[in-house]
């Protein structure tokens, strides 16, 4: 677990398939999240959301590389990822001051 991040459910699944046995893929939903609670934190989209999101990334960096993970991710998930969770969550953020958002990258 990675302290005050956000996110870190898909480090948990990545973790979990890495170390699993054996993998079934079935037909059927095994997760879903509720995302309905208006004063979640994965709901107020602000410059407080990326930074946490940020903590967790850099841990998932960490164990991609770790365990040679890092290429495929890289080819195969990283500009989906980008485009359709951390682009979408930008364009919806709470806080519409461009320098805002440019201040969550400008450090990393």
């Amino acid at each position: 677990m990675v302290p005050g991040a956000l996110g870190q459910d898909s480090l948990f699944f990545l973790t979990m398939i890495h170390h699993a046995q054996a993998i079934k893929v079935v037909d059927a939903t095994v997760h879903v999240y509720y995302a309905g609670i208006a004063n979640s934190m994965t709901n107020q989209i602000s410059e407080q959301f990326f930074r946490k999101y940020y903590l967790v990334e850099r841990e998932k960096v960490k164990f991609l590389k770790q365990h040679g993970y890092l290429s495929t991710y890289m080819n195969h998930r990283f500009n989906y990822y980008v485009k359709h969770w951390y682009i979408s969550r930008i364009n919806r953020t709470t806080e519409k001051d461009p320098k805002c958002v440019e201040s969550i990258f400008s450090n990393h």
